[in-house]
C-alpha cells in the first residue's frame, strides 16, 4: 500500500477550520472557505494569485452555480453569492440565529440539485437537498455531523458522511428522483473521524481523517489502498484539482487545539497539495437561478 507523508504547505493560510476545497474547471482556481471566520478563498495555482472575501456570517459549504456565482450553505440557510455583489439574502432559511444547529458540508450531483447538511446537539442534524426550482427537501433526518458526500461517476452509489457517528456511509442513490436507500456503513476508521471527501474519476473514495493525521483512498470496494500522512492532526477537506484534476488539495483545521498542540503544528489552518495518479470528476453545477430571474 503506498504510503505518502506531507511535511510542507501549499499555503500557509492558517484557517480556523478551512473546508470545503474544490476546483472551478473553467476558471482554473481551487475554491475554499474557512466556516468560523466566514471567508471564502481561492487560488490559482499557476500565478499563485489568492483572493479572499469575508462573507459576514459563518459558512457551512458551498458549490458553483451554472448561472455564475456560489451557492453558499450558510449557518442559516441558503443563499447565493457572487464577487461583485457579494452575498444575497438567504433564499431558504432553516435555522434562526440563536438556534444550535447549523448548516455544514455538501456537494452538487449529477442533476444540478445541491445537497447540505448541518451539524449540532447529537441526532438533531439533517441532510437537506435543494432542488434548482429552490424547493428544500429534508432527506435524512437524526444525524449528528453531516460532512462529506459525493456520489460514483455511474450515479449509482452515494457515499455520506457523519462524523458525530463516526462513520462513512454508502447509500444506492436514485439520480432520476433525487433519493437515497439501502444505507450500508462503508468505513469505520481504526483512528481519526472521517470529514470531508471525494470520489475520483475510478469510483475510488479520498476522505480525510479528523484527529487522525491523515487522509486515506478507498476503493469502491471499501479496501484501503493509500495514506497520506500530514503534519497536522485535524485534515478537514478534500479536492482533486488542477489542470488534469491530478492534484488532490487538503484543508485542515486548528480549531479548539491547545497552545501546545499548535506549537507541535506549527502548520495546523494550512492548505496542501500531492499529486495522485488517477484524476478527479469535474464539479457539478447547481442549476438553480434567483426567484427574479426565472
Amino acid at each position: 500500500m503506498p504510503n505518502v507523508t506531507l511535511t510542507d504547505s501549499l499555503i500557509h493560510c492558517a484557517n480556523i477550520l478551512g473546508e470545503g476545497p474544490l476546483w472551478h474547471p473553467a476558471e482554473q482556481k481551487l475554491y475554499w472557505i474557512d466556516i468560523d471566520l466566514g471567508l471564502i478563498q481561492t487560488l490559482e495555482p499557476i500565478t499563485a494569485q489568492r483572493q479572499t472575501f469575508n462573507v459576514g456570517k459563518k459558512l457551512g459549504c458551498y458549490a458553483f452555480r451554472q448561472e455564475g456565482g456560489l451557492i453558499l450553505a450558510t449557518a442559516s440557510g441558503f443563499a447565493f453569492w457572487d464577487a461583485a455583489g457579494g452575498t444575497r439574502q438567504d433564499l431558504v432559511s432553516i435555522y434562526p440565529p440563536d438556534s444550535p444547529l447549523m448548516m455544514n458540508d455538501g456537494r452538487v450531483d449529477l442533476a444540478g440539485r445541491f445537497w447540505a447538511g448541518s451539524k449540532g446537539p447529537h441526532g438533531m442534524a439533517s441532510l437537506f437537498r435543494l432542488d434548482p426550482d429552490l424547493r428544500l427537501e429534508q432527506i435524512l433526518s437524526g444525524v449528528t455531523i453531516s460532512n462529506g458526500i459525493d456520489w460514483s461517476p455511474d450515479g449509482c452509489w452515494c457515499y455520506y458522511t457523519d462524523s458525530g457517528e463516526n462513520r462513512l456511509y454508502r447509500f444506492r442513490f436514485n439520480l432520476e428522483n433525487g433519493t437515497l436507500s439501502d444505507r450500508q456503513v462503508f468505513f469505520h476508521p481504526g483512528q481519526g473521524t472521517p470529514d470531508g471527501l471525494t470520489v475520483d474519476s475510478a469510483g475510488n473514495i479520498w476522505t480525510a481523517l479528523w484527529d487522525g493525521w491523515k487522509v486515506v483512498q478507498l476503493s469502491p470496494e471499501g479496501d484501503l489502498m493509500q495514506e497520506i500522512e500530514l503534519p497536522v492532526s485535524r485534515p478537514t477537506a478534500v479536492a482533486l484539482g488542477g489542470s488534469d484534476l491530478r492534484t488532490l488539495f487538503i484543508t485542515s483545521a486548528r480549531a479548539d487545539l491547545s497552545p501546545a498542540d499548535l506549537a507541535a503544528q506549527p502548520l495546523a489552518g494550512d492548505l496542501f497539495s500531492v499529486r495522485v495518479e488517477t484524476p478527479g470528476k469535474p464539479a457539478n453545477l447547481f442549476r438553480g437561478v434567483p426567484p427574479e430571474a426565472s
